[in-house]
């Protein structure tokens, strides 16, 4: 005998898992045939995450938007434009959601990773393995803690780590060893974390006690030792992290929807479950819908649990039943193989996100995973295909980054940038004679003869010309130098004349320990520069001896020398070369040797990338549509955007 189901009828559902029992009302479509077949079908693979074929018995429980519950085996789903998951017939599907504390929820509710994030975690532990140098000398003086630039004069091994406070912000964190005793050092780390502790190794260079968990973070030497050899970091970890956003998921077999966050955590984040009924096949179809349906009272009510239990089948991702394939197939937008190539220019994306493009004819903006660009003749990064220009955010010479999106334009010439810095790598002999005369800057002559050592270097104003300087070294007495840095008086506006006289632009003292290392230093005097022929003028060109390229000694020696010396400025230079970092920032390489941060691509992401609409007349092309939702744009490999890869291509996009 037939059951012929009314348009209207009410359904009894029944959830399990702790979830209420709901009374719904909703319209079924006549069915004439006593049964409906919901066996198990051929599996088709797919390259969607959210294709899930159920194998064996079972049924995803979805909902309507009126909060109705029905049932479904379909399960290539797919997302509306905000991003929550929906059946191929519109319908919501649902699970149970999993707290950050893996507790699985007691309420079904619609799946959505949109908002989905992994909570930060401040650093508590820091775990080290080090050598400290068996051969270094004894030092009698503290560290000194009260800059990075102090203790780092003061200490003679160092470390450095990133580690997050509550917020998930990095916080660089340095620390500074020196020996005190035989087999012995101590350790500081500088305000406002200021921390501090011994090491003692046996005679063997073994690690014998370490510091107790006083202080900000437990620090853990473990294996740590003092062998004759260079001190070293042999590995640096800490248990922190910052705020991840969601880089990818899978599905497992039991149900469990598992994110992977950029921070490298691994959550459970819902736990999608299957319904059993009592006589499934007496299940009535939902009006307009293809493979929905919902319970009777000849069905049973539906029971709810986790797959894999009590006689549920298992789920299986990137795959459906061939019974319920869809009659669209949309756009697969997922990674492809990478493939090497010559051309900087040739750009992949690995993982999510879409370069931007305008197409100058219509105004439109079209998001690509396709990345073969080149420059054209105006100096515009365009698509090599298409001629659509690229998107991005122009750099300024200071390094700020521009809110606002436009054409991307590469400067062939690169803007001069005037010296206010010089770093030397210079080792003074301590051998040498303190002079009783003290320094005299009449003439280059005098300052020659009333200095131990000097050297001379080029220098740059704002309009790029070249302007030659010299360092004098004098010692003063011992374990103390004086530094003066001399340029002509004919380079200098103020002061320029046809007799060339020296001028003091700077100078100050050096103080070393008794071990030949820089033990402080302090500028005397520092003057504006104006130099001739218009240029803008320097508020002080200073040796930078807290640079962390700078290196000064004081060891014996036949002779003071220079091992190296630079400065930040430079001449104009022509662009030689471009290269693109993984969060998209062009940079040009120009003549001079200076490399510069250029322009930053835009990426863009969608809550739902398959509604993106194609451009019939250019493959890879699309454009935003209200079923995709609005892009979110902004710089590569942040907030859950892929990262940019040059000299390559995504071979699935060309």
């Amino acid at each position: 005998m037939k059951d012929i189901l009314s348009a209207s009828l009410i359904v009894v559902l029944t959830a399990g898992c702790g979830s209420d029992s709901k009374t719904n009302t909703t319209t079924l479509a006549p069915v004439t045939d006593a049964t409906i077949d919901f066996k198990e079908s051929d599996v088709i693979a797919t390259q969607r995450a959210w294709d899930l074929a159920i194998r064996g018995e079972g049924f995803f429980v979805v909902e309507s938007q009126d909060g109705d519950q029905f049932y479904t085996r379909a399960g290539s789903l797919v997302k509306n434009a905000e991003a929550t998951l929906m059946s191929r017939d519109g319908h919501l599907v649902m699970a149970y959601a999993i707290d950050s504390q893996g507790q699985t929820l007691s309420q079904l509710e619609a799946i959505n990773l949109e908002t989905v994030v992994s909570a930060p975690k401040p650093t508590t532990q820091i775990n080290l393995q080090i050598n400290l140098d068996a051969t270094a000398s004894i030092q009698t003086t503290d560290i000194d803690a009260s800059s990075e630039a102090a203790a780092l004069s003061t200490s003679q091994f160092s470390t450095a780590i990133t580690t997050y406070d509550s917020l998930g912000l990095e916080r660089s964190l340095s620390i500074f060893f020196k020996k005190v005793a035989k087999n012995k050092w101590v350790y500081q780390i500088i305000a406002p974390l200021s921390q501090s502790g011994e090491l003692a190794f046996n005679s063997r260079g073994q690690l014998i006690s370490a510091p107790d968990t006083l202080g900000h973070f437990v620090l853990d030497f473990s294996n740590s030792t003092q062998f004759a050899s260079p001190s070293t970091t042999s590995s640096l970890s800490q248990n922190g992290q910052g705020l991840g956003t969601l880089q990818s998921f899978n599905v497992t077999k039991s149900g469990r929807v598992r994110g992977s966050f950029d921070n490298g955590t691994t959550m459970d984040l819902y736990q999608i479950p299957l319904a059993l009924f009592s006589n499934a096949s007496k299940l009535a179809r939902v009006a307009n819908t293809k493979h929905t349906f919902a319970a009777t009272n000849a069905s049973g009510p539906a029971v709810i649990e986790t797959p894999k239990t009590f006689g549920r089948g298992w789920i299986q991702a990137f795959a459906y039943e061939s019974r319920y394939a869809p009659e669209v197939n949309l756009p697969d937008f997922s990674q492809g193989m990478l493939r090497n190539s010559t051309r900087p220019l040739d750009l992949a994306i690995a993982g999510p996100g879409f370069f931007m493009t305008e197409d100058s004819e219509t105004n439109e903006i079209l998001y690509t995973r396709k990345g073969s660009l080149a420059l054209n003749s105006n100096n515009e990064i365009t698509a090599n295909d298409s001629g659509f220009a690229v998107q991005g955010y122009a750099i300024d010479s200071d390094g700020s980054v521009s809110a606002s999106l436009a054409k991307i334009k590469i400067s062939q010439v690169s803007t001069p940038a005037a010296t206010n810095e010089i770093v030397f790598w210079i080792n003074l002999n301590a051998g040498e004679v303190p002079l009783q005369t003290p320094f005299n800057p009449s003439s280059f002559g005098a300052a020659a003869a009333s200095s131990h050592f000097s050297h001379s270097l080029t220098v740059y104003d704002s309009l790029g010309r070249e302007h030659p300087v010299t360092a004098y070294f004098r010692k003063l007495q011992s374990n103390t130098w004086t530094y003066h840095l001399l340029a002509a008086s004919t380079e200098l506006e103020e002061e320029n004349n046809a007799v060339q006289t020296p001028v003091v632009l700077s100078e100050g003292l050096l103080s070393f320990s008794s071990q030949g290392e820089l033990a402080s230093h302090q500028v005397t005097f520092a003057r504006q520069v104006n130099w001739v022929g218009g240029a803008e003028s320097v508020s002080a060109l200073r040796i930078n001896f807290s640079h962390p390229k700078a290196k000064v000694t004081q060891y014996d020696a036949t002779d003071s020398s220079v091992n190296s010396v630079s400065q930040n400025g430079c001449t104009s230079g022509q662009l030689q070369s471009l290269n693109v970092t993984t969060h998209g920032i062009i940079m040009g390489t120009y003549s001079n040797g200076s490399e510069i941060p250029l322009a930053a691509l835009a990426l863009a992401t969608f809550a739902n990338d398959e509604g993106l609409a194609s451009r019939s007349d250019w493959l890879h092309y699309y454009l935003a549509s209200p079923l995709s939702g609005a892009p979110r744009i902004g710089l590569a490999n942040r907030l859950g955007r892929g990262s940019v890869y040059s000299y390559a291509l995504d071979i699935k996009y060309q």
